[in-house]
């Protein structure tokens, strides 16, 4: 870390809680709050203003664990972003809180992605911890998947990050799943994981929590 990075930290840790945009960040599938991604963001904006906890696979958990951690941070401006299934669920919150959101990378229909983990046990990344897919989630991400079609989508509020070399998810699906975005940023090469490109995520992120 450089003098300049140092004095970034300093800068977001003496802003005051009204001040800073509290950063809910998101992993993709079977990652893990120990990611590398996580601890980047945590070294550029404080880890006192970054919520990016393991993710359960129960979706049903997981939106009331994430509902609950908002709630703590009431009054307080907040930003969204995620990579993979996480860009999914910051998508879903960013819509739920009509707060702006970076996602990189995301799931369109995890329903459908995550039916071939479905009873199969997936070790998570970064930790020793193995994760299972049951059908009940299967069938929460479903719902959910109908309330975001449902909605009024309010694309202003999305930074789209997409490589085009990513084999895990289309991108060009994902450019028809978000037809109108406040910022695409797409790059011929990154493949899924984008960490050559993380520093790009980063810098609109800060522009976005200032």
């Amino acid at each position: 870390m450089n003098l300049l990075d140092n004095v970034a930290i300093n800068s977001y840790n003496c802003l005051t809680k009204e001040d800073m945009h509290h950063i809910f960040y998101f992993h993709g599938f079977a990652g893990s709050e120990h990611s590398k991604k996580i601890q980047w963001l945590k070294e550029k904006f404080g880890p006192n203003n970054i919520t990016a906890p393991t993710l359960p696979v129960n979706p049903d958990i997981l939106e009331s664990t994430i509902v609950q951690q908002i709630q703590a941070h009431q009054g307080q401006p907040i930003v969204f972003a995620g990579i993979s299934l996480g860009g999914w669920w910051a998508t879903y919150f960013s819509q739920k809180y009509q707060a702006p959101c970076i996602i990189v990378n995301p799931a369109s229909n995890p329903s459908n992605a995550l039916m071939r983990y479905l009873n199969q046990p997936v070790l998570r990344r970064d930790c020793s911890d193995i994760i299972t897919v049951a059908p009940e989630d299967i069938e929460g991400y479903g719902q959910r998947e109908l309330w975001l079609k449902e909605c009024p989508f309010n694309g202003a509020l999305v930074n789209l990050f997409l490589a085009e070399d990513d084999t895990v998810i289309d991108y060009k699906e994902t450019l028809a799943a978000f037809p109108e975005v406040s910022m695409l940023a797409l790059f011929p090469n990154g493949e899924h994981s984008f960490e050559a490109h993380w520093p790009f995520v980063m810098k609109r992120l800060e522009k976005l929590v200032q």
